[in-house]
């Protein structure tokens, strides 16, 4: 059996900004109280930056009133842009013009002066909560693109067209290969935007038959081919061939 104690965890680990050398250890004192782990106190903007940059924290406690040409929520934009460290603002001074500037910064909470030791606890974990998540889903949007990207590379190189379609009757596209365009004569944002459906283009007698023989093999969850005219952008006739099959999922 393994025993997991509070001290075998990593601690979160938190820069303070904050110009008031009292008030500085005073935070300090409460965040290692809480089981947060301090990596360094600065007093400027700059310093924060270069701390940010230095000491990767997980949060940054900053006080927007700072001393210096940048105050703190200057500071913050500058390090969101940068490193992405998720900021929690202190401040004995909640004005509205300070509150719209702050909200560009997309702060991750704020917590008035004299601190309370109740409240800081409770922002600090929704801080990083939120900020784990945002982390994981970033992480999983950029798997999706990069799936998204070797897809469409090897549909691409695939002879005539391959597209991906959601199973309904109009076939809205999600992706068509560059090839549609010489089958076609109509480009892939034509179909992607649905100013052409592809649908439409198959002569009218026939496109019963290819929907209901499409819709029978993926209810069986088999491959299917069809074979099946359409009409080209210069009115011309051609004949198709297509072979598919259906990907479910949740």
């Amino acid at each position: 059996m393994v025993q997991i104690t509070q001290q075998d965890m990593k601690k979160p680990k938190i820069l303070i900004v904050e110009d008031e050398a009292i008030i500085a250890m005073e935070i300090e004192s409460q965040l290692q109280s809480l089981g947060y782990e301090v990596t360094s106190i600065v007093d400027t903007g700059v310093k924060a930056i270069q701390k940010a940059e230095t000491d990767k924290p997980d949060l940054m406690f900053m006080d927007i009133r700072i001393r210096g040409e940048m105050d703190g929520i200057e500071a913050a934009e500058e390090i969101r842009n940068k490193f992405g460290i998720p900021v929690i603002f202190s401040t004995a001074y909640l004005d509205k013009e300070r509150i719209e500037r702050a909200k560009i910064t997309m702060p991750f909470g704020y917590v008035l002066k004299p601190i309370q030791e109740r409240d800081l606890k409770v922002t600090i974990e929704m801080a990083l909560y939120i900020s784990k998540i945002d982390k994981e889903r970033k992480k999983a949007e950029e798997s999706t693109k990069e799936s998204e990207r070797k897809l469409s590379t090897l549909m691409s190189s695939l002879p005539g067209a391959a597209y991906r379609s959601l199973n309904q009757r109009d076939w809205p596209l999600q992706f068509i290969s560059e090839g549609v365009m010489e089958i076609t004569g109509y480009a892939p944002a034509d179909f992607l935007n649905q100013k052409v459906l592809f649908n439409n283009l198959i002569l009218e007698e026939e496109r019963e038959h290819v929907w209901e023989t499409v819709q029978e093999r993926i209810k069986d969850k088999r491959p299917y081919v069809v074979e099946y005219q359409i009409r080209t952008a210069s009115g011309q006739i051609k004949w198709l061939w297509e072979k598919g099959v259906g990907i479910f999922s949740d």
